[in-house]
């Protein structure tokens, strides 16, 4: 049986151009920076906003970092 991880993602979008995507594995710790970058940015210019995001769990052909490796280079 595969084990999904969630995560929650905070994303920042400054006058339209996304400047950050924070991620935690603690959703109460999410919600608070989320909550904290709200308090300080120009609601009516920016924005931020919080996703819960489901990874699915690396396969036996994934890299470190969970992306897909070929099992074999091309000639």
């Amino acid at each position: 049986m595969q084990h999904h991880e969630t995560v929650w993602v905070v994303v920042e979008v400054w006058r339209g151009i996304p400047i950050a995507a924070n991620i935690f594995r603690d959703q109460e710790k999410a919600v608070d920076y989320e909550q904290s970058v709200r308090a300080r940015i120009n609601l009516m210019e920016d924005e931020t906003e919080l996703f819960e995001v489901e990874l699915e769990p690396a396969s036996a052909h994934s890299g470190p970092n969970g992306i897909e490796q070929p099992s074999r280079l091309p000639d």
